[in-house]
This record gives structure tokens, sequence and C-alpha cells, in this order.
């Protein structure tokens, strides 16, 4: 009898971690199909104002300003444009996990400025403010950059124009 009752716990016990994996693993399939984010291939955000500044070291006073669109995969990997004020055309790749994100901008003149920060919401969403703090494009040069405004557009599919 009691080897019996040990089989159906352990049954039991091997199906119940077995439901609770399918069910966090299928949480953002879930989420894709519910509309709460990007699910496949990718999701365009386009946002109305994005600043970034040096304010210390040789490139002190760079800033790009302008409006800017992410290319969100399903995993959080991205490609971002700015297009700046002046028509400058600035493109950058980056990841976001949760509310975290790192992404390298390039420069029209090819050099690079890395930036960190955090996320009003998971940028999947299309959904929430960034902001936080950037270094380069030289050795000694630190600033930060934001976006006031949350992406405001969100469509499955589309191009970087």
């Amino acid at each position: 009898m009691n080897r019996r009752l040990v089989g159906l716990f352990l049954v039991g016990l091997v199906a119940g971690i077995v439901a609770v994996w399918a069910v966090l693993a299928a949480q953002p399939t879930i989420a894709g199909l519910t509309g709460a984010y990007c699910l496949a291939p990718r999701c365009y955000c386009d946002g109305p104002q994005f600043e970034a500044a040096v304010h210390q070291g040789p490139d002190a006073g760079l800033e790009v300003e302008g409006r800017i669109k992410y290319a969100v995969n399903p995993d959080g990997t991205f490609d971002v444009q700015i297009r700046d004020n002046n028509g400058a055309l600035v493109k950058g790749t980056g990841q976001a996990v949760g509310r975290s994100l790192d992404m390298v901008l390039v420069l029209p003149d090819d050099r690079h400025v890395y930036a960190h920060g955090a996320l009003d919401d998971d940028l999947r969403r299309c959904n929430g403010g960034a902001a936080g703090p950037l270094t380069g494009p030289q050795y000694g040069d630190i600033g930060d950059w934001g976006s006031r405004y949350p992406p405001y557009i969100r469509t499955i599919s589309g191009s970087f124009n």
C-alpha cells in the first residue's frame, strides 16, 4: 500500500512540475497572442522625442535629438533609428530585458555612443519612456539620454524607411 502511495505521489509531483514548466514556457506566446507585446516577427514602435547629450569629456556638447523608431524582436533585441532635427540618421542596435535596456548608437560619422537605461515598461509593449547614462564616442565622454514620451505606434509589420 505504501509503495502505491509513493508511486502516485511521484507521478503527481512530476506531472505538477511539467504543468508549471509548460505554463511558464507559454507565457511569452500567450502575451503575444493577447496583444500584450510583440510576438513575430517584429514590432515597430515610433517615439515622438529622443534626446542624448554628452555633458563631460572630449565631445562635451554633442547632442542627438529627434524622432526615434524601434524595430523590436520577440526576444527583446532591437534595431533603432533616430532621425535628428537636422535630418541626419543615427542607427543602432540593442537589447531590452524586462525594464533594462542597453544600446549602441552609431553616429553619421561612424562613431559609437553606448547607452544604458531603464524602461517604464517592457519595450515589446511599445509603452512607456526610457532614460539612462551614456558614454562615448570617446573615452572620457559622459552624458545621458532619454525619451520623454512613450512610443505611441505599434505595428506588427512594416519596415524602416
